[in-house]
C-alpha cells in the first residue's frame, strides 16, 4: 500500500516560468545577428546533460548556467556581460506559479499520504517557489543537497532513504520520461507521468493514488 508521494516540480507541480534559458540565448543571438539559433536548444540540452551525468563531478544548476552562458556569449561573439543574463534568468525562476489544480489535489492526497518534492534544481530557487506559491510539504529533497542529479540511482535512493519509506510503498510523479519515470523505476517505485500538453500521461495531478 502506498505510504508517501514524491513529486518533481518543475512541469509537475510548477510551471517553467515566463522565460527560459534557451529562449534568453535565442534572443542574444538573434539581436547579434549570429546564426545556428534554431540549433541551440539541442546543443543547450547536451550541455546540461553532459555536467549532470552521475559521473561527472557535481555542481549546482547556478554553476551549470553561468559556465554556459559564459561559453554562449565566447561561441557567438556576443557582446555585453554573461553575469547579467544569469541575473535576469533567475529573477524569473524565483515567480514560477503552481499550476491550478496542484494546491486542491495537495489538500486531497495529504489527507492519504505522506508528501515530498524532488528536484533537479537549487535550493534557493524551490524555497522561493514554493513559498512563493504558498506550497508545503512533508519534506524537500534537491539535486544540491542530494549532490546528484536525476536520473541517477543515488537520486531517488536518497529520498527513500530520507523519508524512511520502502520503494514498494513509494509513488514518484513527474512530467519527464527520462529522468522521473525511467529514474524512478531503478529502484522499484511505482511512477505516474504528468504530460501538461495532454498527449501522454495525466494531464493534471491525480487525486486517488490506484494500488
Amino acid at each position: 500500500m502506498t505510504e508517501a508521494i514524491f513529486f518533481d516540480a518543475f512541469g509537475t507541480l510548477f510551471s517553467w516560468g515566463k522565460i527560459s534559458s534557451s529562449e534568453i540565448v535565442r534572443a542574444l543571438i538573434a539581436e547579434e545577428k549570429r546564426p545556428s539559433a534554431e540549433d541551440f536548444s539541442v546543443w543547450w540540452k547536451a550541455y546540461y546533460r553532459e555536467k549532470t551525468i552521475p559521473s561527472a563531478p557535481f555542481i549546482t544548476e547556478r554553476e551549470i548556467f553561468t559556465m554556459r552562458m559564459n561559453d554562449v556569449f565566447a561561441f557567438y561573439g556576443i557582446d555585453g556581460d554573461p553575469a547579467h543574463e544569469v541575473k535576469k534568468f533567475y529573477e524569473r525562476a524565483y515567480v514560477r506559479d503552481a499550476y491550478t489544480d496542484v494546491k486542491p489535489a495537495l489538500a486531497a492526497l495529504k489527507k492519504k499520504y505522506r508528501i515530498y518534492v524532488a528536484s533537479n534544481t537549487d535550493n534557493d530557487v524551490l524555497q522561493a517557489v514554493m513559498k512563493r506559491n504558498g506550497i508545503t510539504v512533508d519534506s524537500v529533497f534537491t539535486s544540491e543537497d542530494l549532490k546528484c542529479y536525476k536520473p541517477d540511482k543515488r537520486f531517488f535512493e536518497s529520498i527513500l532513504q530520507g523519508a524512511g519509506v520502502d520503494c514498494g510503498k513509494a509513488v514518484f510523479i513527474g512530467d519527464s520520461i527520462r529522468d522521473d519515470i525511467e529514474g524512478a523505476k531503478q529502484v522499484g517505485m511505482k511512477t505516474i507521468l504528468i504530460d501538461r500538453t495532454g498527449k501522454a500521461g495525466y494531464d493534471r495531478i491525480p487525486t486517488e493514488i490506484e494500488e
